[in-house]
C-alpha cells in the first residue's frame, strides 16, 4: 500500500506543480468550468452544458496555440555568492540579454533540482513528523511527504524582468531560500510570460547550470566556560599559528649529539670556541575537540540535521586565533578536521559540516577510538549527541576518567530522557527549542 501511496504522490504532485506554473488564476477558474461542463456534457440531453464545453475547449486551444508567439528569447547569467546558509535568503543578480523582439511582462525564476524523497525514506518516516491535518492526508501519506519535502526543498521567488528592447542588457534580482545544507544544484532559468487571453503562461527553460554550497543553519551560542589548561602539543612549532606565538626561549647550553642544526647559536660558538645551542620550552596551547554523533537512523534524520546545526554553531563561536579545534566524526571512517592558529578557519570547518552524512556501516566504537587517540592533547571536549544511551555514556566517561573536562549536548524530542540522571555536564536540547537551549 505504501508503494501505491508513494507513486501516487510523486506523480500527482509533479503534475500539479507543472499546472501551477502554467495556469494563471483565471486559467484555474476556466479549468474548473471546463471540467464541470465536460462532466455534464456526457448526458446528450444537456445541450447547454455540451455547448459550453465546446466553447471552453476552443478557448483552451486558442490560448495554447498563442503561447508559441509569446515565448521570450533570452540569454541569462547569474552572479552568485560563494556560500549560502540554510534557512536564510540567498540574494543574487541576474544579467539578461534580450535576443528577441521588445520584451515586457516577463518573469524569471530559478529552476532548482528537487530532492524527491526515496521510497525507503518515505516508509521510514511513518510515525515521525507526520504533518497530516485530516484523515484523507493521513491515509494517502501526504503529511509525511510534505514534512520530507519541506526539510529539503529550496523556495524560489519570481524576479520581474525590466522592459528591454532587442539586444538590450538589463538586470534583475533573484532570491532563493534553501531549507537544508549541502550542494544546491541550479538547473536553469525559467522565463514565463502570460499569454494574450490571460489564461496560460508560456514556459521557456534556459539552461544555466550552476551550484552553490549551502552552509548549515547556525544558532547564537551563549557563553561556554570550558575549564582546563593549555597542554603540550606534539610538533609544537608546526602547529603554531603563522601570526601567533613562537616557542619561548629558555637559554643557552652546550651542543649535544642529536640537537637540530637550526638551533645552533653561531655567535656564541664563535665567542666560546665550542658549539652552543639555543634551548626552548615546549609549545603549549589550548586545544578543544568537537565530537559529532553521526549514528542516527534514516527515520530520525531531522535529529541529525539539528545536531549538525548545533555543531556548526559551536565551530563558528569557539574558533579563535589562540586555540585549536578538532572536529571529530565518523562516516565511512573516522575523520578529524583541525582548524585554528593558522591551520584552518571556521569557514572551512563549516564547509566540511555542510557535506557530512549519517554513518550507516560503522559503530560508535570507531568514534570512541578516534577520541581516545587524541585525549592526551585535549584541553576540553564538546559532545553533540542524538541520544544518551550506554554506548554514548561510555564515550563521555572515557574522557572524564582521564581528567578532560566535557560538555555534552543531547538533541532529543520534548519530554524525552531524564536530564537529572545525566549529570551536570549534560544539557538537553529539545527539538523546536534548540535556540533557547543554546542561549541559556
Amino acid at each position: 500500500m505504501d508503494r501505491l501511496r508513494y507513486n501516487t504522490l510523486r506523480i500527482g504532485i509533479a503534475v500539479f506543480e507543472r499546472l501551477r506554473l502554467r495556469l494563471t488564476p483565471a486559467g484555474w477558474l476556466i479549468l474548473g468550468f471546463w471540467l464541470v461542463a465536460g462532466a455534464m456534457g456526457i448526458d446528450p440531453t444537456q445541450s447547454t452544458a455540451y455547448q459550453a464545453f465546446g466553447l471552453l475547449t476552443g478557448i483552451w486551444l486558442v490560448s495554447l496555440c498563442s503561447l508559441f508567439f509569446f515565448q521570450p528569447r533570452l540569454q541569462v547569467s547569474r552572479r552568485l555568492p560563494r556560500f549560502a546558509s540554510a534557512g536564510e535568503p540567498l540574494r543574487y543578480r541576474w544579467s539578461i540579454v534580450n535576443e528577441g523582439p521588445e520584451l515586457a511582462d516577463v518573469i524569471l525564476r530559478d529552476s532548482v533540482e528537487h530532492r524527491v524523497p526515496s521510497y525507503e525514506l518515505f516508509c521510514a518516516a511513518n510515525g515521525y513528523r507526520d504533518e497530516s491535518r485530516t484523515f484523507v492526508e493521513r491515509f494517502f501519506g501526504y503529511g509525511r511527504w510534505r514534512a520530507l519535502i519541506r526539510r529539503t526543498a529550496a523556495r524560489t521567488e519570481f524576479a520581474e524582468v525590466p522592459f528591454a528592447k532587442t539586444g538590450a542588457r538589463v538586470e534583475a534580482y533573484g532570491k532563493i531560500t534553501p531549507a537544508c545544507r549541502g550542494r544546491l544544484e541550479l538547473k536553469g532559468a525559467l522565463a514565463t510570460r502570460v499569454g494574450p487571453l490571460g489564461l496560460m503562461r508560456s514556459l521557456v527553460m534556459i539552461p544555466v547550470p550552476d551550484r552553490v554550497l549551502v552552509l548549515p543553519k547556525r544558532y547564537p551560542v551563549g557563553r561556554l566556560d570550558m575549564p582546563g589548561s593549555a597542554r603540550f602539543q606534539p610538533g609544537g612549532v608546526a602547529l603554531a599559528s603563522r601570526i601567533g606565538e613562537s616557542p619561548e626561549f629558555a637559554g643557552l647550553r652546550e651542543y649535544r649529539p642529536g640537537d637540530p642544526l637550526r638551533r645552533i647559536d653561531w655567535k656564541s660558538w664563535a665567542k666560546e670556541g665550542r658549539p652552543i645551542v639555543r634551548e626552548y620550552h615546549d609549545e603549549q596551547f589550548v586545544r578543544h575537540a568537537l565530537v559529532l554523533d553521526t549514528f542516527v537512523p534514516a527515520a530520525r534524520e531531522d535529529l541529525f540535521e539539528e545536531a549538525v546545526s548545533v555543531a556548526s554553531s559551536f565551530a563558528q563561536s569557539l574558533l579563535t586565533q589562540e586555540s585549536l579545534l578538532d572536529l571529530l566524526f565518523v562516516v565511512d571512517q573516522a575523520y578529524c578536521v583541525t582548524a585554528g592558529r593558522g591551520l584552518g578557519t571556521s569557514e572551512q570547518m563549516l564547509e566540511v559540516l555542510a557535506g557530512v552524512q549519517r554513518c550507516e556501516d560503522q559503530d560508535i566504537a570507531t568514534l570512541e577510538a578516534s577520541v581516545a587517540r587524541r585525549r592526551d592533547v585535549l584541553t576540553g571536549c564538546i559532545f553533540i549527541l542524538t541520544a544518551y544511551d550506554e554506548a554514548r555514556r561510555s564515550l563521555v566517561a572515557s574522557l572524564e576518567a582521564v581528567g578532560v573536562p566535557t560538555r555534552t549536548f543531547v538533541i532529543c524530542e520534548p519530554g524525552e530522557g531524564d536530564p537529572a540522571a545525566w549529570g551536570p555536564s549534560v544539557r538537553r536540547l529539545e527539538m523546536g527549542r534548540i535556540a533557547e537551549g543554546l542561549a541559556s
